[in-house]
């Protein structure tokens, strides 16, 4: 642990040589008031643990949990959207305690009772004593948001560990530096990033921190924080590597993301909702603190310039999730404890005032059923109907009875026993060529096929939802398919012959998830490798099910004026006998890029192209005739995700098929 530093939120000026203040701070700086504050700590770390414990057989398995489940069968140095690191530890926990709820919780329980009393240690290391550890362990404990994160498995249950871990080895290589703090703080930040990438905005907000600051320029001139990023690129380098063989899916998977599933956020709303996931009343606690810390050079000025500049990072974004910010709440929260503890506590009535804000934060424990599965759902629906509080997802989707976070521990059991309704209808000799291609419902629908469906003989299951689509679809040859969602009449334009077998009636869970048809489908028309290049979804609308975001619904060009021409509307003036079918662009025409000259026929893709030589990327090769006259949708709207060269496609042209 870090050890209390003298005076580590005030830089060296003139007034150290004075005698210290008797702050109630300061007279506990030695190894009673530390001792105490370990204590106090302490005992909020095991009230936290025992909270989610409580709650760990609550409902079901997460979405996420069993897509995690997935990956940790197919160890990688990276999947589409997460780094390796938490799937290999998952790993390690499935083969020492198995499968089951408590074997797969037990240890996000743990990491998050740590991160109480990592908050407690901060602010023993910021001078604060114990009373100031109170305050801030009953924030950092009533967080709902960090209920919730510690509930089940992920590499956000991880993260919180690294931000403190981060925090407090930053603080003393800012206060007391040699090599081994700056390679210490290295080897956490190349851990974390091998865990969750937003860890670098910790990393930026340190490098924020010792460029802005008189004693973070003294740093910089020796060799300590260069030696912590050497040692941090070298553990992240495997990943990046990794990357770099697949063309940075982590990165088109994050701009698709920002584009189309969350929603975007003004900076009020951002505070807002950080209020609310971090505790209501804990929100002048860390809003005051950093602000407060300012004003103190060294230390203090530092984190809260690291801390500061990690928020506007976020709010400016407008897409960035508020609870990106609960990961390194304990520093904010230590921050604002330490400078109340400072104005309150030399006299009585400020620490009885102190006592009293330790008790109010802890009383934000009341939220606890609406961030964990403590009571049914039937209670808990009314619960949060007294409360005000509405179903609520970060992402744009449509909500049920429940929020976002308990609807996905819903209806696994019975979309499984749909799926293996369909797979009883294969004969025999199409089970060996035949896969479970889950078509909506992304990798949830297709990691509980597998989770639940083992022992069962199923199927090889596919889908093309990020790093399903890395794996592939092994060896269906687009004989028989079990199809899980879409539309049908977009399935039996790929498929001779498709039969509707059973409907998911899963209850609680998502809306989107409700009333998935489950089909046999027989006889691709296409090729199996065509399809499966178009099946590429990292964050992006289903290729068979027909739902296009909201963003492409109304494309500009022929395709928009050709909706408009059917619904008798006037459209775009055209020459007798003219159609969109007629305007042939460099695109949709069965022809040679004029750059990568494959002379392949391009067919298309809404997404970006890699390529540098494709004719959609390289939009030079149109000419200003074309792009005058024939605004083509591969120039409006098209992009290109193909992994050949030259193969590009209209938007319209899929939905016209």
């Amino acid at each position: 642990m870090v050890a209390p530093m003298t005076e580590p939120l005030d830089g060296p000026t003139a007034s150290d040589a004075a005698p210290p203040s008797p702050a109630a701070g300061a007279s506990e700086a030695g190894g009673a008031g530390a001792a105490k504050a370990r204590a106090v700590a302490a005992g909020f770390a095991l009230a936290k643990l025992a909270l989610q414990l409580a709650a760990l057989p609550g409902y079901g398995y997460f979405r996420d949990e069993l897509y995690y489940v997935a990956c940790s069968e197919r160890l990688a140095w990276g999947y589409v959207d997460h780094p390796p690191l938490s799937v290999a530890l998952l790993k390690a926990v499935r083969l020492l305690l198995g499968d089951s709820l408590w074997g797969l919780r037990v240890v996000p329980a743990i990491a998050g009772a740590i991160f109480v009393f990592l908050a407690g240690e901060l602010v023993r290391a910021l001078g604060g004593g114990a009373r100031a550890a109170a305050v801030a362990c009953a924030a950092v404990l009533g967080a709902p948001v960090l209920l919730g994160m510690g509930h089940y498995w992920s590499m956000n249950s991880l993260d919180q560990l690294f931000w403190a871990a981060g925090v407090l080895v930053f603080v003393r290589a800012f206060g007391a530096p040699s090599a081994r703090a700056w390679a210490a703080l290295g080897a956490v930040l190349g851990l974390g990033l091998l865990n969750k990438a937003s860890l670098l905005w910790l990393g930026a907000g340190f490098g924020v921190a010792l460029v802005a600051t008189r004693e973070g320029r003294a740093r910089l001139r020796g060799p300590g924080p260069y030696l912590a990023v050497v040692i941090a690129a070298a553990i992240v380098a495997p990943h990046v590597a990794w990357q770099i063989e697949h063309g940075w899916p982590t990165v088109e998977f994050a701009r698709n993301a920002l584009a189309e599933k969350y929603k975007a956020r003004s900076p009020l709303d951002f505070l807002l909702e950080a209020a609310l996931l971090l505790g209501p009343a804990s929100a002048p606690l860390w809003l005051a603190g950093p602000v407060a810390a300012l004003r103190r050079p060294g230390l203090g000025r530092a984190l809260g310039l690291a801390w500061l500049s990690v928020v506007a990072v976020l709010m400016v974004s407008k897409s960035g999730k508020a609870e990106y910010l609960s990961a390194g709440f304990l520093l904010p929260a230590s921050l604002g404890a330490v400078a109340l503890e400072r104005a309150l506590a030399p006299s009585p009535r400020g620490r009885a005032a102190l006592g009293a804000v330790a008790a109010l934060l802890s009383a934000q424990l009341a939220l606890a059923p609406l961030a964990l599965p403590l009571l049914p759902v039937p209670r808990y629906i009314a619960y949060a109907a007294a409360l005000g509080m509405k179903p609520s997802s970060s992402e744009n989707k449509e909500l049920g009875a429940l929020p976002q976070f308990f609807a996905d521990m819903h209806g696994w059991p019975e979309q499984v026993a749909a799926v293996e309704a369909a797979a009883a209808r294969l004969r025999p000799d199409e089970r060996a060529r035949a896969a479970i291609w889950v078509v909506s419902g992304g990798y949830g629908s297709a990691a509980a096929v597998e989770f639940f469906g083992r022992g069962k003989g199923l199927p090889r299951v596919i889908a093309g939802h990020n790093t399903y689509w890395l794996w592939g679809h092994g060896d269906a040859d687009g004989s028989a398919f079990v199809v899980v969602g879409g539309r049908p009449e977009r399935l039996r334009a790929e498929f001779a012959e498709v039969e509707e077998v059973a409907t998911v009636d899963c209850g609680l869970c998502m809306p989107y998830e409700n009333g998935k048809k489950v089909f046999v489908a027989r006889g691709l028309r296409r090729p199996m490798a065509e399809v499966w290049r178009e099946a590429r979804r990292f964050e992006l609308p289903r290729r068979l099910s027909g739902r296009p975001p909201a963003s492409r619904v109304r494309p500009r060009g022929p395709c928009r004026s050709s909706r408009r021409a059917a619904r008798g509307r006037p459209g775009r003036r055209r020459s007798p006998g003219s159609s969109f079918r007629s305007r042939r662009s460099p695109c949709s025409s069965r022809r040679s890029s004029n750059n990568s000259g494959t002379g392949r026929s391009m067919t298309c893709s809404p997404r970006r192209c890699s390529s540098p030589s494709s004719t959609c990327r390289n939009r030079r090769s149109l000419g200003k005739a074309w792009r005058k006259r024939r605004r083509s949708p591969c120039r409006a709207r098209g992009h290109c995700s193909s992994p050949r060269r030259g193969e590009c496609t209209s938007w319209c042209s899929r939905r016209r098929s």
